[in-house]
């Protein structure tokens, strides 16, 4: 192999990398130090703006995410059908109504559909029966169902009347919580009238601690307040701000719907964030504005100090990195060197020797990808000759075993006629049914059959089965004429009958019963295979699923299905609704006979 010149000095890595670091970092970085102690301190105040108007953003999904939670929680009461029929229905029981209210909610728990957690359920019928996921202590709440917004509900047919941060109308409470409240009505679909009115309501608490995991600190604030700056919530780390210093934000700073500024509240100053609640949400009425605090002292002080920081990191760097340049670059390039030299006189007969395997960085990744090259290289050369022998040795045993059908399906026709001369018919039709399977099966397995063509083997199956055990098992089948004739793979429903012969009635002496139907169901063939067997039992689906019958595993079944036909096809082995297995195929719908590769179509 030819060997190319030595690299000239200035075409060297090492050189081009010291002089592109030279000019392209060090300048522009001693420029950029004096420009980042003017504008550094703006750009991050900037951007902790910005990471507060986020968490801002964040908090206000989170509020409306809890107050469509609610929503959603009386949507699905009054939703529910069963529940709907038996508030209509007159003759039904307060105490099973109460059951059916109660299975609604506990669904909503087990199904994790939402989380409950701080949510009280209230729901008066049509008669002001009350039914409720809390404890009402037979207290008589019709004092609630009579307030002006749980009312205005009944005349909105059906739309949700909100009640924000009002006291507590659960008497053992004192008024001590503020609950948020929605109130929506059931409207008969027949006649119009009121069938319930449903009252979900989120303790104020709950609602503050969904919003605190939103703070950019500690001491930073939040409120939720009216228009005139009435404090309906208010979440205060610090507690330095006043009724006073909150009207006065909002008089001189939030005239918009949304926005951000900075503050100066008693010689202090603030990073003030805000937005405005959706109409829907109101409370007596006026629209609610969410204020977010933070100390701008504290975000400067932490900006400057980090400034220093990074400014004197920076000058450092600045000299390091002359110094270290030089020999990092040197480090770096010898061993691309070594691996370029043993890459261009690489022999495969010699492999790969002389290089450092152990480095745990990129060049060491780029060795062992190199030895790994080379030892694929020689393996592949190996493999290629192991298959080639392979391949002749399979020839020569497919040759030989063509021999053992033939003279097994000749032979069984010697003793058909013997059976005939002597009028044996019952040994006859056996050795016929026998024939049939052995004929079926010494055609290559991976090709195409009729439906016609598998039922007609599993009816030889069972015939002989029968033979053996006296009349144990009965094959229905319901295919309509035009699904006889639809082509599937050959061998895929021999497997389950025999493992529901062999193992579904194990220990029965029942009468036992095979049915094989079917439909065409949007456009795919549906095929079910159902015994009235003692069903799967506990772990034994796995089980069955490796076991292997006339040579083909059901789990190699499913999978040369899918092998055969794509990933949304298969196989699906399940109990039976009263007793036994059903085993149901999911097929294409092929009406043309199609060729398909026995490798990729193989089972078992």
């Amino acid at each position: 192999m030819n060997q190319e010149r030595s690299t000239p000095f200035w075409k060297k890595i090492a050189t081009k990398t010291c002089v592109i670091i030279l000019l392209g970092l060090m300048l522009p970085l001693s420029l950029l130090l004096a420009y980042s102690s003017s504008r550094y301190a703006n750009y991050i105040r900037d951007e902790l703006g910005q990471r507060t108007i986020s968490q801002l953003q964040k908090s206000e999904d989170e509020i409306y995410l809890i107050f469509q939670r609610m929503v959603n929680i009386a949507g699905v009461i009054c939703n529910d059908a069963e529940f709907q029929r038996a508030l209509e229905n007159e003759q039904m029981s307060r105490y099973e109504k109460t059951l059916l209210f109660d299975e609604v909610v506990n669904g909503i728990v087990i199904n994790n559909l939402y989380d409950m957690g701080g949510i009280k359920i209230t729901c008066f019928d049509a008669d002001n029966n009350v039914y409720a996921n809390w404890g009402t202590n037979y207290n008589n709440y019709q004092f609630l169902f009579e307030q002006p917004w749980v009312q205005s509900s009944i005349g909105e047919n059906g739309y949700v009347q909100w009640n924000m941060f009002a006291p507590s109308y659960v008497l053992e409470e004192n008024g001590n919580t503020n609950y948020v409240s929605l109130a929506k009505s059931l409207m008969s679909p027949s006649g119009g009238r009121r069938l319930a009115t449903v009252i979900v309501s989120l303790e104020q608490d709950y609602l503050s601690r969904a919003l605190r995991p939103f703070f950019c600190e500690p001491e930073d604030a939040v409120y939720i307040c009216t228009g005139d700056g009435k404090i309906v919530l208010g979440l205060d780390g610090s507690g330095s701000f006043t009724q006073g210093d909150i009207t006065e934000i909002l008089r001189e700073e939030c005239a918009a719907g949304a926005g951000s500024s900075i503050v100066t509240l008693s010689d202090r100053k603030e990073l003030l964030s805000y937005y405005t609640l959706s109409r829907q949400f109101t409370f007596n009425g006026e629209v609610l504005k969410v204020l977010h605090l933070t100390s701008y002292a504290m975000l400067t002080s932490d900006v400057t100090r980090l400034q220093t920081q990074i400014n004197t990191l920076l000058i450092v760097c600045v000299f390091v990195l002359a110094g270290v340049l030089i020999w990092v670059t040197n480090v770096l390039t010898r061993p691309i060197v070594a691996l370029s030299e043993k890459m261009l006189s690489y022999q495969m007969e010699e492999g790969v020797t002389g290089l450092d395997f152990t480095r745990k960085d990129e060049v060491g990744r780029l060795n062992r990808a190199f030895r790994q090259m080379s030892d694929t290289i020689r393996s592949l050369f190996e493999k290629q000759k192991a298959e080639s022998e392979a391949r002749e040795k399979y020839q020569y045993e497919a040759l030989r075993a063509q021999v053992n059908p033939h003279f097994l399906f000749n032979t069984l026709n010697a003793i058909r006629w013997m059976a005939i001369i002597r009028k044996a018919d019952n040994i006859v039709e056996c050795i016929d049914a026998l024939a049939t399977m052995l004929k079926y099966s010494m055609s290559r397995g991976g090709e195409l059959v009729t439906l016609k063509d598998e039922l007609d083997n599993i009816n030889s199956y069972i015939y002989i089965y029968n033979c053996r055990y006296g009349n144990q098992f009965t094959l229905e089948t319901d295919l309509d004429r035009e699904l006889l004739e639809l082509q599937v793979v050959k061998f895929i429903l021999q497997p389950i009958v025999e493992n529901a012969v062999i193992h579904g009635f194990k220990g029965s002496e029942k009468q036992g019963t095979i049915m094989i139907y079917g439909d065409v169901e949007n456009g795919v063939l549906k095929l079910y295979v159902e015994d009235n067997g003692c069903g799967l039992q506990n772990g034994e689906a796995e089980a069955q699923s490796g076991r292997k019958v006339t040579g083909i595993g059901i789990a190699n079944v499913d999978a040369r299905i899918k092998s055969a036909y794509g990933a949304q096809y298969g196989l699906l082995v399940y109990n039976g609704a009263v007793c036994g297995t059903v085993a149901e195929f999911t097929l294409p719908v092929l009406r043309q006979k199609e060729e398909i590769d026995a490798e990729s179509t193989g089972c078992g």
